[in-house]
């Protein structure tokens, strides 16, 4: 990233007029690398280069590549010249991608750019990108003025200013958020969803993890994962809460389930290892696979022997799908419950010679975490 340069800057570069045109002549001929190595220069050149490099910008009979990269190579300079260049080109330019350059060249300006942009989001056309710009620039100077279109009728404005938002930890901005999980547009709730789960826990009360599960039953997708993703890495009791409530009714897709399985895992409790447990049979393939793999990642000790236990009795009353024998069998020998002994050593003897492999791997691992030992497949 270059250094911004100021319009204080770059006296001391004024008598650099053969730098500057050797610069310009490689933009003009250059190819692709070409154009991307000099553009390094122009801020060792400074605001001397700015004169050269508007006129280029300005010059619509010119090779497109070469308006793209003078427009990037203006987002390093904190200069009200180019700015308001930049702002111009936002404004009246009929190239989108020229458009989203001036953008995002604004955005890299920073701070000096905000009040600059502020007058532009009256125009609806230029909006989106304007709130863009806005919301690339990590300062609360911003803040204010994407507050003002959180209500926008463009969803994609909307759904801009929520996902900048959603990066600011402040009170006043929780009731916001909140208030756009009511969207009628997924994208913003989505977005909605993805800035709540930036806060912490301390921060989220009952009421707004209830409010938040809701988005359990969205009828998005994508929504709906993300509200499982969030509630579990919140991790509070309501959030466990929400998530166990959500298993324990009417089994949702199968691509749910596997969200609301991989999130309950990432801050299990007795309560929610039971919850898995019991709705083992109701849950679709991926979802239990998703619930091996993750006690293969579990360290408390009592959960372990829970979980081990009830593999144990899956195991033997059969009820475990032969996909998920080989992972469950290595998953008994991590867990390193004795009443998973008896059991590996019978499948020793099993007839199917994988299974009888993994036995013997999970008795290996079993034991060379301190349990009895036990015979290995002949």
């Amino acid at each position: 990233m270059l250094s911004p340069v100021s319009d204080s800057q770059g006296a001391m570069f004024s008598d650099q007029p053969a730098a500057i045109a050797t610069a310009i002549d490689t933009l003009l001929a250059g190819d692709f690398q070409d154009r991307w190595q000099v553009a390094k220069q122009f801020s060792e050149i400074g605001v001397a280069a700015l004169p050269a490099l508007l006129e280029l910008m300005q010059d619509e009979a010119l090779d497109w590549e070469v308006r793209w990269f003078v427009t990037r190579i203006l987002g390093n300079f904190e200069s009200s010249t180019a700015i308001e260049a930049l702002i111009q080109l936002l404004l009246h330019s009929d190239d989108d991608d020229l458009r989203q350059m001036a953008a995002a060249a604004l955005a890299q300006i920073g701070v000096a750019a905000v009040t600059a942009l502020a007058p532009l989001l009256q125009y609806p056309v230029q909006r989106p990108l304007v709130v863009q710009a806005l919301a690339r620039i990590p300062h609360r100077a911003v803040i204010p003025l994407l507050m003002q279109v959180v209500r926008d009728e463009q969803a994609s404005v909307r759904a801009t200013a929520m996902a900048a938002l959603g990066h600011f930890s402040q009170p006043d901005l929780l009731p916001v958020l909140m208030m756009a999980l009511d969207d009628r547009e997924a994208t913003v709730r989505a977005e909605a969803v993805r800035g709540l789960g930036r806060w912490s826990a301390t921060q989220m009360q009952p009421a707004h993890i209830a409010r938040l599960a809701q988005g359990l039953t969205d009828v998005d997708d994508n929504v709906a994962q993300l509200t499982a993703n969030t509630l579990g890495r919140l991790g509070t009791p309501p959030a466990i809460t929400a998530l166990i409530t959500a298993l324990q009714g009417p089994p949702p897709p199968v691509h749910r389930q596997v969200a609301l399985v991989r999130s309950l895992m990432r801050c299990l409790t007795e309560g929610g290892l039971s919850c898995l447990m019991e709705r083992w049979t109701t849950l679709a393939l991926p979802a239990q696979a998703e619930i091996i793999s993750g006690l293969n990642h579990l360290e408390d000790r009592a959960l372990q022997e829970q979980a081990a236990m009830t593999l144990c009795h899956y195991l033997r009353v059969g009820i475990v799908p032969a996909p998920l024998w080989p992972h469950l069998i290595l998953t008994l020998g991590y867990l390193r419950h004795p009443d998973a002994l008896p059991l590996l050593q019978q499948l020793l003897q099993d007839d199917d010679p994988r299974v009888r492999m993994h036995a013997s791997e999970a008795l290996r691992q079993l034991n060379s975490q301190g349990s009895s030992s036990a015979p290995e497949a002949p």
